[in-house]
């Protein structure tokens, strides 16, 4: 009965949909957020001002926030009909943009709650790599623009190569927690339109909670924890072999 339970879920939509949406959110995450908070962090190693000091406060703000928080405000600004992008539509004129649904629409509602969970999320990922090119020994640099390197030469030939470890962790930890991602679908968009946005965690919460099919929710959390622990196998063995 139990091994039943297994093979009846690669014939669930919901459940496809839901590793698919895995996938994608783990793919996205490393190859858009994971830049995008180096070149920040480094901007901010690199250039100290005030400003920058002030800045750090604001990019770990969406980490501080409890994601509840971030949805309400997520709901509050795509929200169709009142939301704040069709008021500021209404503002200047632009009926185009009232007319777009971001949680309505199938291909717009992914990319919705992407954005916001890359403002929820990054802020993370920029102090971690933060800490760790300051821990670059000072010299490096100098002697790197005595030799007539531009600061992103710097960048791609000294700094990459001393924070390749922390960044294979935030790809690992960008991997689990597109695995587990709960709230933020949830509570935005409740896994839809129809399956567009549901997760795996998503799937087990339906199926275990609200359809009262324990043996299915038990199922896929089992599959939830062994995607987690292949792809941290993956990842300790691959950093092992690199560091041989």
């Amino acid at each position: 009965i139990g091994l039943d339970h297994y093979i009846r879920l690669f014939g669930n939509d919901d459940f496809l949909a839901g590793l698919l949406h895995v996938f994608q959110w783990a793919f996205f995450s490393i190859v858009i957020q994971i830049p995008l908070a180096f070149f920040i962090a480094f901007t901010c190693s690199v250039y100290k001002s005030r400003l920058v000091k002030r800045l750090r406060s604001i990019y770990y703000l969406g980490n501080v926030i409890p994601i509840t928080i971030i949805s309400m405000l997520g709901m509050f600004i795509v929200m169709p009909n009142s939301g704040a992008i069709v008021t500021f539509a209404q503002q200047l004129g632009w009926k185009w943009l009232e007319r777009i649904d971001f949680t309505g629409n199938a291909d717009l509602a992914f990319w919705t709650l992407f954005t916001l969970a890359t403002w929820a999320y990054i802020g993370f990922q920029i102090v971690y790599l933060m800490a760790t090119i300051d821990q670059i020994p000072s010299e490096l640099y100098e002697a790197a623009m005595i030799d007539g390197a531009s600061k992103w030469q710097y960048a791609r030939h000294i700094v990459l190569p001393h924070i390749s470890f922390a960044l294979r962790i935030l790809a690992l930890l960008c991997t689990i927690g597109s695995i587990k991602l709960f709230e933020l679908p949830w509570l935005v968009t409740v896994g839809g339109p129809g399956n567009a946005t549901t997760t795996l965690a998503i799937v087990l919460y339906k199926e275990g909670f609200m359809n009262w099919q324990y043996g299915k929710g038990a199922a896929v959390g089992v599959v939830i924890f062994v995607l987690s622990l292949v792809f941290t196998i993956l990842q300790f063995s691959t950093q092992r072999r690199s560091a041989a």
